[in-house]
């Protein structure tokens, strides 16, 4: 190789590697971007006073004491008011390690672990991003081993619905609740080197909830229970859940607790399938429909 092959050999693994740093540091900025939005979305169910008591904790006092400069150019103070908002924005910065521990410490468990959980699957998922760029793996593949895993997942999960037969419950509120304590246990033991966490009643940005949420690493499972789908309310019901939960999970199951015969009913669901975003697949008494 001659001194000017040399050249622009270093020259394009310059340029590789500053590409790298780019694309680095923008999943970087996107990744703080979500959680940030994260933290906010949890920290808004607190109360003003409750906020007022966090932003104590994390060690952002006086919050509501603003200093300026009078026309003599000496530093003075004076008392501002801020809102419900104004508390949300500043504490939203502090690291979520940090909130974790302080809404313990105030105790909101319940809110310290849904935070935990949520950034936790956020950091894992774009530190794949960055191992894709690290060792340059291209975005075709990477959507191709996603694509392997969700299905794996989603197999997976029916063929564990299949097996707990609504037969054994006399209602259908015992066989919704067998149905989600079986798969805590399930989930976890079927995957268990992967991050998992199974919700119940999991909380939309848009105040629904979802029946089931099971999160396996990077990817968001749900599933929404249902006694019958077969007349035209329960399905156009469903069909609006299913759309909007679309924008909140990565693929969607639907549990019928009884039988699902009407051909109508199939052929609805099928068309449901077809207009989805997302992977979706109904169970009905045990059997896969769609």
């Amino acid at each position: 190789m001659g001194f000017f092959d040399k050249v622009k050999e270093i020259g394009k693994k310059t340029a590789i590697g500053i590409s790298k740093t780019i694309k680095t540091i923008q999943i970087e900025s996107a990744k703080n971007n979500e959680a940030y939005q994260v933290k906010r979305g949890i920290l808004l169910k607190l109360s003003l006073d409750e906020l007022k008591n966090l932003a104590y904790l994390v060690g952002l006092k006086n919050l509501e004491i603003q200093k300026y400069l009078d026309k003599d150019l000496k530093m003075q103070e004076r008392k501002i008011k801020l809102n419900k908002f104004d508390y949300v924005d500043k504490i939203a910065k502090t690291s979520y390690t940090e909130l974790v521990l302080k809404l313990k410490h105030l105790h909101k468990s319940s809110l310290a672990d849904e935070m935990q959980r949520e950034i936790s699957f956020i950091e894992k998922r774009y530190g794949e991003e960055k191992r894709a760029v690290k060792e340059d793996i291209s975005e075709e593949d990477v959507e191709k081993n996603k694509d392997i895993l969700l299905l794996t997942f989603m197999n997976t999960i029916v063929d564990e619905i299949i097996g707990i037969s609504p037969e054994h419950y006399k209602k259908e509120r015992e066989y919704q609740v067998g149905l989600k304590e079986a798969l805590k246990i399930a989930v976890k033991k079927d995957f268990p080197k992967s991050k998992v966490s199974v919700t119940i009643e999991y909380p939309t940005e848009t105040g629904k909830k979802i029946d089931i949420m099971i999160q396996i690493d990077n990817y968001r499972i749900g599933l929404e229970l249902k006694y019958n789908l077969s007349s035209s309310g329960n399905f156009q019901r469903v069909v609006g859940q299913a759309l909007e939960y679309s924008n909140f999970t990565d693929a969607l199951i639907i549990v019928q607790y009884e039988t699902l015969e009407n051909e109508v009913g199939i052929n609805n669901l099928k068309e449901l399938k077809s207009v989805m975003k997302i992977p979706l697949k109904v169970v009905a008494h045990g059997v896969v429909k769609v």
